[in-house]
């Protein structure tokens, strides 16, 4: 269960609304962003507040309080309460618990693709150590057997299998027969291909321009192809 704080902000005494938004949309959000392990982020803008009311009510999520602490104790997490303590007038946080009592939406989702992998520590090392995925789920299952999942944020999670038999095994490392087979979106490309190429993540090209956004194919583990991709 992923973790969730809620942060209301009113604006500067002698600020209007329209300046707070400018503000917060504009200057801090981009910095809120560079939170370190921060999963998602919601900045909502109240409509036609009155006096007294936050202006602005922000939704930060993290796999745990613990990650939460850690990042407001970062330098990047320092530099958002400085920015933010120099333009509100108040500020509030609060930890919750979400209940979801109805939803319209569809309920079927994707929710775990099977990657075969040689051995399940190896795979672990790669996704969590290189790629700062979390580690959802390690279970023994006995017999020498796990149930390995991983996740990047949003979207389906990772099955990590170790592969038996022949057949399993000549499909690591080629689970799509040489065509990409795994698209991994970031809100962030430059960040996170200089921070994967510090780490040895292999990219097979320099990034590239497309009209759909900013992109460039990268090598796991066992050589499976992968975008990375910032969208338009």
């Amino acid at each position: 269960m992923s973790f969730k704080a809620i942060i209301l902000l009113t604006r500067a005494e002698g600020a209007t609304h329209e300046q707070f938004a400018d503000w917060w949309l504009k200057q801090h959000a981009p910095l809120a962003k560079q939170l370190p392990n921060l999963r998602k982020g919601i900045f909502n803008l109240v409509e036609n507040p009155v006096d007294g009311d936050p202006d602005g009510v922000s939704e930060l999520w993290f796999d745990s309080q613990a990650d939460f602490e850690a990042a407001y104790a970062s330098e990047i997490g320092k530099s958002v309460v400085a920015d933010s303590l120099s333009n509100v007038s108040a500020r509030r946080r609060m930890f919750v618990v979400e209940n979801t009592i109805h939803s319209s939406a569809c309920m079927n989702r994707l929710g775990l693709v099977t990657y075969v992998a040689r051995e399940y520590d190896e795979a672990i090392g790669f996704f969590v150590g290189k790629l700062g995925f979390t580690l959802v789920e390690d279970t023994n299952l006995g017999d020498d057997k796990r149930w390995v999942v991983v996740s990047a944020g949003e979207g389906a999670s990772l099955l990590i299998a170790r592969a038996e038999g022949e057949q399993q095994v000549a499909s690591v490392g080629n689970q799509t027969g040489g065509r990409v087979g795994f698209f991994l979106q970031t809100d962030n490309f430059d960040r996170d291909f200089a921070e994967w190429t510090a780490r040895g993540v292999k990219f097979r090209e320099q990034p590239r321009r497309e009209v759909y956004g900013t992109v460039a194919v990268f090598e796991d583990v066992y050589g499976n192809t992968w975008d990375l991709i910032q969208p338009a």
